[in-house]
């Protein structure tokens, strides 16, 4: 199988492109409802970059999520044992199935 080496430029490239898209989109959007809905000011495009900037930290507590191959999803493993035990016939504690109707 070709294995592709990763270009940092290429993804540099990329990074620089989804912030001036995202930047560009949400200055669009506020510079189209915000003033005309709530009689605000309209914004630059920087001021729209910060918008971006202090939604993520306001909406995801500034935690950084791990995505990728590198990433810790114990939810995974967990749903990974389950399905085992399963397959084994055997439980987990933490299995729903266990549960007895009252």
């Amino acid at each position: 199988m070709h294995m592709r080496k990763h270009n940092p430029w290429r993804f540099a490239l990329f990074i620089v492109a989804a912030l001036v898209a995202f930047g560009g989109v949400t200055m669009l959007l506020w510079n189209w409802l915000v003033p005309t809905l709530l009689n605000g000011p309209a914004i630059t495009f920087f001021q729209a970059l910060g918008i971006l900037v202090l939604s993520k930290i306001l909406f995801s507590g500034g935690h950084r999520r791990h995505w990728g191959p590198w990433s810790h999803h114990d939810w995974r493993e967990k749903l990974h044992e389950q399905m085992e035990a399963e397959q084994h016939g055997t439980a987990t504690e933490d299995d729903p199935g266990d549960a007895k109707p009252a």
